[in-house]
């Protein structure tokens, strides 16, 4: 299985050199990071997109950390900031077609979902960290949100 993942430009350096440490990778000139090493030829063609999209929906924990992985590889990670609650970071991953398992934990949110996702064209997905404590109208335990869709999604 192949997954790799393009910067956007608005993930910090950080992240992709810690990717690149810990999974052993290496960006190549057109800003992709290969997070499958199996083969010494180089990792299989991607046929799909996946632009995942992550946030932090809560002022309670802020900033929270994510980490996001597709069948094991780690394809987003982070301090999210809840800024005005419009602060999505995009992450592009290339996938094959097919079933795939997508997880994603927050320690310092307390909470983690594991979700199995069919790609079989580009997808559009958001990961977001909630928390709206007792004290609020209408209270929300701590969660991370999964939506996946077959269209561009609109943020306002």
């Amino acid at each position: 299985m192949s997954v790799r993942i393009r910067g956007s430009g608005m993930a910090p350096l950080a992240v992709l050199l810690a990717l690149s440490v810990l999974v052993g990778c290496a960006a190549n000139g057109g800003g992709t990071a290969s997070l499958n090493s199996a083969s010494a030829a180089g990792p299989a063609a991607a046929d799909f997109t996946l632009k995942l999209f992550v946030s932090n929906q809560s002022f309670e924990v802020d900033p929270v950390d994510i980490e996001v992985r597709v069948d094991g590889d780690v394809v987003a990670v982070g301090e999210f900031a809840v800024g005005n609650q419009h602060n999505w970071r995009e992450f592009v991953v290339d996938l094959e077609p097919g079933r795939h398992e997508l997880t994603a934990v927050s320690k310092s949110g307390g909470c983690s979902l594991s979700r199995e996702i069919e790609i079989s064209g580009d997808r559009w997905a958001t990961v977001s960290f909630w928390f709206y404590p007792e004290t609020h109208y209408q209270p929300t335990p701590a969660q991370l949100v999964f939506d996946i869709r077959d269209e561009p999604m609109l943020f306002d």
